[in-house]
């Protein structure tokens, strides 16, 4: 959506820009249900996770950034980071 707002005339940005908000709030108050056999919540499906992405939500309703610890695959260390989600998928 953000690709496309950049394309569009500045007079369509202000309207592209409400319905990313909407969407960000629609999809924010997606049910928590995580026994859907893993699909709602895809690789968090199995419910290990579920406190974080619970934050994440609400960080994105909210649109406030969020402080995590972050261990990418070949890393040795997790290191500390500030996000700020847009969306979760």
């Amino acid at each position: 959506m953000s690709i496309l707002a950049r394309e569009r005339p500045e007079s369509e940005r202000a309207a592209l820009e409400q319905l990313q908000h909407r969407l960000a709030d629609l999809i924010a108050d997606l049910p928590r249900d995580r026994d859907v056999g893993g699909r709602r919540d895809g690789a968090l499906g199995d419910g290990r996770h579920g406190a974080a992405l619970d934050a994440l939500r609400d960080a994105l309703r909210a649109e406030r950034a969020v402080q995590l610890r972050y261990q990418g695959g070949g890393q040795a260390e997790a290191t500390d980071r500030v996000i700020h989600p847009h969306s979760l998928t």
